[in-house]
C-alpha cells in the first residue's frame, strides 16, 4: 500500500513540481526498499528450507525468480540513492 501511496504522491508531484516533495519522496521509496529486501530475503530462506524438506526439483525456478525480485530491489534501492546524492548538486 505504501508503495502505491509513493506512486500517487509522484504523479502529484510531476504536477507541483517540488524539489522538498521529491525529496520526501526518494527517502521514502528508499526506507520502502529496504523493507523489501530484507522481506524478500526471509520469503525466500523459507521457501528454500520447505523446498529442501519437501525434496522439491525446482529449485532453479526458485532461484531465478528470487533473484529477479532481489535484482529489482537493489536497482529500486541504487536509483533512489543516486537521486537523493544527485538532488544536493542541483541546487545552485
Amino acid at each position: 500500500m505504501s508503495l502505491f501511496g509513493i506512486i500517487l504522491m509522484s504523479l502529484v508531484n510531476m504536477f507541483l513540481r517540488s524539489s522538498g516533495m521529491a525529496m520526501l519522496i526518494n527517502y521514502a521509496i528508499l526506507a520502502i526498499f529496504i523493507v523489501l529486501v530484507a522481506y524478500d530475503n526471509q520469503t525466500l530462506k523459507r521457501l528454500y528450507a520447505q523446498a529442501d524438506a519437501q525434496g522439491m526439483s525446482s529449485i532453479n525456478a526458485l532461484a531465478v525468480s528470487g533473484a529477479v525480485s532481489l535484482y529489482l530491489d537493489f536497482l529500486n534501492l541504487f536509483i533512489a540513492i543516486l537521486q537523493i546524492f544527485g538532488m544536493g548538486s542541483d541546487r545552485n
